[in-house]
């Protein structure tokens, strides 16, 4: 099991790839502009 301690890394890297990646970057960039938000905000 991973230690309790790495989660903030482990959910840091995996968030950032997901907003790399072109398509889920496209969903939540529209999510953003329907809530009149940053795409950072939603990170």
């Amino acid at each position: 099991m991973i230690p309790v301690k790495n989660a903030p890394l482990i959910v840091r890297e995996f968030y950032g790839w997901r907003f790399r990646f072109g398509p889920t970057r496209a969903f939540f960039q529209k999510h953003a502009q329907r809530r009149n938000a940053t795409l950072d905000a939603l990170r």
